[in-house]
C-alpha cells in the first residue's frame, strides 16, 4: 500500500500518460530518496543520487553519458551539467554501489 498522498492524479491530455509522469516525477523521486537516506547521507549526496535514479529510468542506456543527459532532459537543465553530475557522483570515493 503507498503512504498516504503518494498518488494524487494530475489533469493533463490525452497524449501523456499522467499517472506515471505523476508518480516518477522530479520532486517525488527527490522527496522519496531524502526519506530513505537523509539521516543517513549528507542531504546532497541524497539529493544527487536521486537525479540519478531519474536519468536512469528515463535513459535508452546505462552509460554515464546517457543517464546525465536523461537526468537534464526530465530536469530541464543542460546535458553538459548532467553528465558532469553523474561523473562526479560515481566518481566520489565516499559513495560506494
Amino acid at each position: 500500500m503507498l503512504p498516504a498522498g503518494w498518488f494524487y492524479p494530475t489533469p493533463c491530455d490525452a497524449t501523456r500518460n499522467c499517472v506515471l509522469e505523476h508518480l516518477l516525477s522530479p520532486l517525488r523521486v527527490v522527496k522519496l530518496v531524502e526519506d530513505m537516506l537523509g539521516s543517513h547521507m549528507h542531504l546532497k549526496r541524497a539529493e544527487s543520487i536521486a537525479y540519478a535514479v531519474i536519468g536512469a529510468m528515463h535513459a535508452g542506456r546505462w552509460s554515464i553519458a546517457e543517464i546525465g543527459r536523461a537526468m537534464a532532459r526530465a530536469r530541464g537543465t543542460s546535458p553538459k551539467h548532467g553528465i558532469k553530475q553523474i561523473d562526479r557522483l560515481l566518481s566520489n570515493e565516499d559513495f560506494d554501489l
